[in-house]
């Protein structure tokens, strides 16, 4: 991914962080999905992984804390691509979609002083 950090998405509904030089895993990232098929590593420190639900999760990749979920597809996400600003989503049906993100912090900041929109406990 970046500074030598390896992110994989696997059939154990996690998505895990290691170290490229050590081998040695420095995150875990889980959901109650089926299995992830894709992850990645935004630029302002977010994990991003698509699941067999069709959703995107995210968390906080220095503590692994679940942020937010959002529905991209009805189908499962097989592919993740960061392009830019954008996050190009790819789900098992063919449909393929752009999705322009709001900064990780914002949305954190917003989500702080709202009890609708508050972080995930999964």
């Amino acid at each position: 991914v970046t500074d030598k950090r390896i992110l994989t998405a696997g059939q154990d509904s996690t998505a895990r962080l290691w170290d490229g030089e050590t081998g040695e895993q420095l995150n875990v990232y889980r959901a109650g999905a089926w299995y992830f098929a894709d992850a990645a590593l935004l630029p302002d420190g977010i994990v991003v992984a698509g699941t067999a639900d069709g959703l995107l999760r995210f968390w906080d990749a220095s503590n692994a804390t679940m942020l937010w979920t959002l529905q991209a597809h009805k189908s499962a996400v097989i592919g993740l691509h960061i392009q830019g600003e954008d996050l190009v989503t790819r789900a098992y049906t063919g449909e393929v979609a752009r999705w322009r993100l709001p900064r990780s912090e914002d949305v954190i900041a917003v989500c702080s002083h709202r009890s609708h929109c508050a972080n995930v406990d999964e």
